[in-house]
């Protein structure tokens, strides 16, 4: 089975986890032609962070390999997260130009905004922009040390701080949950959960301790059907697990949509403690594993429904 996939210019297509790009122009750049053109260049927003420096690419400071797939697309399979990042050079007004993540996962996208880093040189390009340009397009200066940041939704930077919060406190009362080496006394709470599973599938653990979590920090008047769509094992060492999740939810109170997220959990005999994180910084980097994608979308053994703060029957 394909799954087809448009981006940009770009059409892929992905079959037994492989991906085959056809770009819908011409391919004028090679990836030297890209690094010269955007090096020195940074773009974030809320939780991600890509810069370009010496013909390297970093994603929130890990270096990840990436090719040519489309005119001013890049392709990585970068923490086993397959990327499409789509550049743009243009500026307009005071946005500074910008770059589009595509996560073919999930088939959802993000923006990140450019910002000048006072540690990597300005770019040529914006070195030379003559006074004249600036008072022809009625713009002020642009400093090599100020970052211009967008406009942006006060409603949205709100929920994104909330996030960044959650993903702080769960980091910090996992931290101290872990330590301890006998767990037996621990009660789950809203920031790190405990479950009970005899099960010898991994997957199955995981998804029981995401379908607690997720029933424990629900809304009491809201109900949700979710369906994990892929799991990959990404860290595992001495009993500790650390997992990206994809799951799609239908909720009662809001629109269908899809989660990139990270849980990591720790196994006591038939118990485990976990937490869920929105940033995939909280991912541990040391001791990854090989193990692929489990996709679990063409299968009903990874859907569950939440009806308030208990577990309800399947709609499906």
């Amino acid at each position: 089975m394909n799954d087809i996939y448009a981006f940009q210019n770009l059409i892929c297509i992905e079959h037994d986890d492989q991906y085959t790009f056809y770009s819908l122009q011409s391919i004028t750049q090679s990836l030297d032609d890209i690094y010269e053109k955007y090096d020195g260049y940074t773009y974030k927003n809320q939780t991600s962070r890509i810069s370009i420096q010496d013909k390297v690419m970093k994603i929130n400071d890990i270096e990840c390999p990436v090719k040519v797939v489309g005119e001013n697309i890049l392709y990585t399979d970068a923490l086993q997260t397959p990327l499409l990042i789509y550049l743009n050079h243009e500026k307009t007004d005071l946005n500074v130009g910008k770059c589009e993540l595509f996560d073919l996962n999930t088939q959802s996208s993000k923006t990140l905004y450019k910002s000048y880093n006072t540690s990597i040189q300005m770019p040529k390009q914006d070195q030379e922009t003559s006074d004249q340009d600036e008072v022809i397009n009625e713009q002020p200066e642009v400093k090599e040390d100020e970052v211009v940041e967008p406009e942006v939704d006060p409603y949205m930077e709100k929920i994104e701080k909330e996030k960044a919060q959650k993903d702080q406190n769960n980091y910090q009362a996992y931290q101290e949950v872990i330590k301890k080496q006998d767990i037996s006394s621990f009660e789950s709470n809203q920031n790190v959960v405990k479950i009970h599973n005899e099960s010898d599938d991994i997957y199955q653990v995981i998804k029981a301790l995401d379908r607690e979590y997720t029933r424990i920090n629900n809304d009491k008047d809201t109900i949700l059907d979710v369906q994990i769509l892929s799991m990959l094992i990404y860290s595992q060492y001495d009993n500790q697990y650390g997992i990206y999740i994809n799951r799609r939810v239908d909720s009662s109170t809001s629109e269908s949509q899809t989660f990139s997220e990270v849980i990591v959990m720790k196994k006591y005999g038939n118990d485990y403690v976990g937490t869920r994180f929105y940033d995939s910084q909280y991912m541990p980097m040391d001791h990854p594993t090989n193990n692929g994608s489990y996709k679990t979308r063409q299968t009903t053994e990874y859907l569950y429904r939440i009806e308030g703060n208990r577990v309800g029957e399947n709609a499906w």
